[in-house]
């Protein structure tokens, strides 16, 4: 069996902008294939502070490995409903696991064959060809069962399949069960038939967990892995979080720090050979006509190593040479002395100057009135946002959004420009303007509120008229819009307007945005305590389980699990219940499970 070489679509945009320019970093391609060479590893885990290259060096791994499965962390991605949640993540990759290799997912590899022969049945007897309590359909192949019976004669019964439950939708799997069907199994086939051959996933930006409200998350997903295949390797980056712990308690994994001094020489080194990419540009001609030929060297020293604050600069600069009216800034910004030494001070010296200029523009509060509105709104975001969207939820003139646009192209970028639409160019922008000790910190609360508030009042009692954004994303902005005693009560109210689930299901053209906020909700209140808290858990739990009408829970096994402090496990089952006469047997779940929280 061979591979076949195909091309994975998702994320190629991002693989395509971040290896535009990508130079150097064959030494840490040499680090991560040591570290895949030893049999032990499994995560291979590289962290790194905001600008050093993660990402880029992740989408070059997947531009040069095809082969690697690959998943992007984005808050703003257009595909990902909620890109931090393990069941997009397992599905996802899965999906390109199956793609790669075919012939591990074809139904001869699960096939069960029955051949009965018998005489007679009595009145009383019972001839079952195969009897299954439960069936998982998996998402990614087909199971085939063949029952062949033969009988003379029948005075009883006779079935040829009983299947006890058959669950069919996707995010209807426990994660256990997902985790299986998606990446273990198969790799294990994988290993049996090219043992040679190892499966790698890359995951990029694992710090963005911080603003997901998905539980379980893909954290939760690869620390509960057991049994790896010793074919399957993870490629995981992020910024140093604390709740990576978590992953570093496993054995199997290793982590790789890009933030040590030992490294700088060599991502000055790096950086070195952009510069001389960047010599053949446009931009060194006009730097070298002011005088500033050996610029691109002083701010190589200034970065020590920084991708990000080298790149900011440039594309400040050279926004400045193509605008004669900031001549001034422009000056400041050649002006390697004047520059701050963080990232993040950079990001305060350029909306200073933008400050600024909104003051002489607007000639009033600019920064609260007009630049705070717009970057809020941007900041929250589920998705790039046109020009159009961004007036209903700024309330702010067209044209102060077209000339705000206009001065902050560093900080924004445009998405498709034959219908542009807006978001913050890097995570980074927006964790300096969530920075309470920033001078300009923005409270994201505020702007998801806002949103909130846009749809509600215009759209509450008649969602068949709302926007696809607003039928997509309204329950994750609810969530972040308030302490989440009372935004879990407003996402509840939300879930019990049955216009809206219509509009949901009826525009998105499938169940899984559904799905998705049943979810959100369903563990927003598992952390409740109240008895209105035990009435909302349960009828959370009954209209998810309507959604799929072959969709039951076994109440003993969800007991069973809770007692033993599985608490995932139980709440999958209570979240797909769909017989009423299972209400009170849920109420006692929800008490009895309530204080055995494990998360």
């Amino acid at each position: 069996m061979k591979s076949r070489q195909v091309e994975l679509t998702e994320f190629s945009e991002i693989i395509t902008n971040y290896t535009r320019d990508f130079v150097g970093r064959e030494w840490l391609v040499n680090e991560v294939n040591q570290l895949l060479a030893d049999s032990e590893c499994r995560f291979i885990l590289l962290t790194g502070n905001t600008g050093v290259g993660k990402t880029a060096f992740l989408a070059h791994l997947a531009s040069q490995n095809p082969q690697w499965l690959r998943y992007f962390i984005r808050r703003d991605s257009l595909n990902l409903m909620s890109p931090g949640d393990a069941a997009t993540f397992l599905l996802t990759v899965g999906g390109q696991f199956a793609t790669v290799y075919p012939e591990l997912f074809l139904p001869k590899n699960v096939q069960i064959n029955v051949d009965q022969e018998i005489g007679n049945v009595t009145a009383n007897g019972k001839l079952t060809g195969i009897h299954i309590d439960e069936v998982y359909a998996s998402p990614f192949y087909k199971v085939a069962l063949d029952v062949k019976q033969k009988i003379d004669e029948l005075k009883g019964e006779a079935f040829a399949i009983k299947i006890g439950r058959l669950i069919r939708e996707p995010r209807l799997l426990p994660l256990q069960t997902l985790q299986f069907l998606a990446l273990l199994d198969p790799a294990r086939l994988l290993k049996i038939k090219e043992p040679e051959t190892s499966l790698i996933i890359l995951v990029d930006g694992l710090d963005e967990l911080r603003y997901s409200p998905a539980r379980p998350d893909i954290l939760h997903a690869l620390c509960e892995l057991t049994d790896i295949p010793s074919n399957l390797r993870f490629i995981i980056t992020s910024r140093p979080e604390q709740f990576l712990d978590q992953l570093l308690k496993r054995k199997d994994t290793k982590l790789f720090s890009l933030d040590t001094l030992e490294l700088m020489e060599k991502k000055q080194a790096d950086l070195q050979r952009y510069i001389h990419t960047l010599s053949k540009e446009e931009l060194a001609k006009k730097l070298a006509e002011r005088g500033k030929k050996n610029f691109p060297d002083q701010l190589l020293q200034k970065a020590c190593g920084n991708f990000l604050y080298f790149k900011s600069v440039l594309r400040s600069i050279q926004e400045a040479l193509e605008n004669q009216q900031k001549e001034e800034m422009l000056e400041k910004l050649l002006n390697i002395d004047q520059l701050p030494d963080s990232l993040h001070e950079l990001y305060n010296y350029f909306l200073d100057k933008i400050v600024g200029w909104a003051k002489q523009y607007f000639k009033c509060e600019a920064w609260v009135n007009y630049l705070t509105p717009l970057l809020g709104i941007l900041s929250v975001t589920q998705e790039p946002l046109t020009e159009e969207q961004l007036f209903l939820f700024t309330q702010l003139t067209r044209q102060s959004i077209h000339d705000l646009l206009r001065e902050l192209k560093q900080f924004i970028e445009t998405v498709d420009e034959r219908n542009p639409a807006y978001r913050i160019y890097h995570t980074s922008f927006v964790d300096n303007l969530r920075n309470k000790s920033s001078k300009y910190w923005i409270d994201p609360q505020d702007w998801h509120r806002r949103i909130v508030d846009h749809y509600w009042q215009n759209y509450s009692g008649h969602w068949n008229n709302c926007d696809l954004y607003g039928l997509c994303h309204l329950p994750n902005h609810i969530l972040e819009s308030e302490a989440i005693g009372e935004s879990r009560k407003k996402l509840y109210g939300l879930l019990r307007q049955d216009d809206f689930i219509h509009a949901q299901i009826a525009k998105t053209q499938n169940y899984t945005r559904t799905y998705e906020s049943f979810e959100s909700a369903l563990w927003a209140y598992t952390t409740g305590e109240s008895p209105e808290d035990d009435y909302c858990l349960c009828d959370l739990a009954l209209r998810a389980g309507k959604l799929s009408s072959k969709a039951q829970t076994d109440i003993t096994m969800a007991f069973g699990w809770a007692r033993e402090g599985k608490m995932q496990e139980a709440i999958e089952r209570i979240s797909v219940i769909n017989d009423e006469k299972e209400f009170f047997k849920a109420v006692l779940f929800k008490r009895e499970a309530g204080k055995r929280q494990s998360w």
